[in-house]
Parts: structure tokens; sequence; C-alpha cells
């Protein structure tokens, strides 16, 4: 660093004077070179990089990373309150720390509280249901409604079989499961979801000419409030000849 001429040369100066002010609250110029040999001047930069002794706070200007500090002072608390958890994007090394409005903490209460829906974390519920609680014997061009199992006989009667919905979210998928001594011809029947008795789905069609039946839709969108209730509603084909008998059935639908 020169210091004074002589002669028209610059004397470096070998040592600097080094002052420790650990505990001064000011702003304080980190000093920089821009060669790693032979002389050169020192040289700050007063908007894009400061420091503070005291608070151990190295900042950066506008087009830098932001504060980064050496210590972060925590302090103990027990109050009732949404505090915001904080995070890195960075496993090691210098990263701003970071919060979500997503994810709050009640010391308080010691409750961790996220607003994840059931559609990001692939989370949901299903409803499950039947037409009768005992094997049966269906006739043909009949509606038989189902849902809960409240008896052994098949039910003609609306609402008769409701499932309320617990909780509110949309049927995505629907399969309902028969199986039966087989029918002597493959005329189909439908089976559909009635939501509150006032408006039905088509979940498919299938025949029942042999031992096992499937319908089923995993494409459905069917919105559901708390407190709806469903039911099933088959409609039987036409049949002629040998119907099928000592039915059974299960209904499952999925709901997120």
């Amino acid at each position: 660093m020169p210091i004074s001429k002589v002669n028209g040369q610059d004397i470096i100066a070998t040592d600097v004077k080094i002052t420790d002010t650990q505990i001064t609250n000011a702003t304080f110029y980190p000093a920089f070179v821009d060669s790693i040999s032979g002389t050169d001047g020192i040289k700050v930069d007063s908007t894009g990089l400061t420091y503070n002794s005291l608070t151990n706070t190295l900042t950066l200007g506008a087009s830098g990373a932001g504060i980064i500090n050496a210590n972060i002072t925590t302090t103990s608390t027990s109050a009732s309150g949404a505090y915001f958890v904080l995070f890195s994007s960075s496993d090691g090394g210098a990263s701003l720390p970071r919060t979500d409005a997503g994810i709050t903490y009640n010391p308080s209460t010691n409750i961790l509280s996220t607003t994840v829906t059931l559609a990001q974390n692939g989370g949901g519920y299903s409803i499950q249901g039947t037409l009768s609680s005992a094997v049966a014997n269906p006739a043909a061009s009949k509606s038989y409604y189902g849902g809960g199992a409240f008896s052994a006989a098949l039910s003609e009667t609306q609402t008769s079989r409701r499932i309320y919905v617990p909780k509110a979210g949309t049927i995505k998928a629907c399969y309902g499961f028969f199986y039966q001594s087989a029918a002597s011809t493959g005329l189909t029947g439908t089976l559909y979801i009635r939501v509150n008795n006032s408006s039905e789905t088509s979940v498919g069609t299938a025949a029942h000419n042999t031992s096992s039946s499937v319908y089923s839709n995993t494409g459905l969108s069917i919105s559901l409030a708390q407190g709806d209730y469903i039911e099933f509603r088959w409609l039987t084909p036409a049949w002629t000849g040998t119907l099928p008998t000592n039915l059974t059935c299960n209904f499952i639908m999925y709901v997120e």
C-alpha cells in the first residue's frame, strides 16, 4: 500500500494496524484487492458490501443475494400464535432463510399446521355400499336402490338406502362388483350414482351372463358437500329366459 513517494518511487507498507471493533454498532466496508500478488490499492464497495461487527451481519447490495448472518439470535416463546417455520433451499453453504404461509407452528399448542389439500397429497377416502345384506334374486326391468344395507331384501324405494357424506370432496372413481348365478342372456344393466335424490350419473353398463360382472368408471367428477347423501341405482335389463339368481354385490367409490 503506497503511503508516500521518495524520488518519485512508492514506499510500500509491509504491515497495517488492525483494531478490534467487534462490539461496535456501525457500518464497515470490507477491504479487497483485484490482484493476488505484487502491489495493489485496497478497495471497498460502499453500496454493495458492508459489515456490522456488533450484529455479525454481512450485507450484500441490491444485485447480491441479500444478508448473510454469521449467527442467528433465537428467542424462546410459548405464546399462542401462528409462527412461520424457517427452511432453506440449500443443504449446505450459504442460503437465505425462507418461510411459507402454508405451514405454521403454534408453540402454545405444539401444533404444526399445513394447508395441504387432499388433491395435493394424493389423499382421499372411500364410500362403500351394497344392494342388500343377503343374496338376492332380481327381476327384469327394475330399479333397485343401494347404499346402506338396512335390509336383507332388495329395495325399489328411492332414498331408502342413503349413505351420508362425512367430508366434502369429489367422486373420482367407482366400481360395482356383482357375483351371481348367471343369466342366460347378455343384456346389460346400468349402474347410477344418485346425489340427494335429485341428480344421477351413470357409472357404466355390464352384462350378467357370467358368474361375475363389473361396472366401473374412473373418469367421474361428482361434487359432494358435507352432509349430502348418495344412493346407487341399479337398472336391470329386460331379461328373458333365465335371470341371475343368488346375487351379491359391493359398490365402492373414491372421493378426493
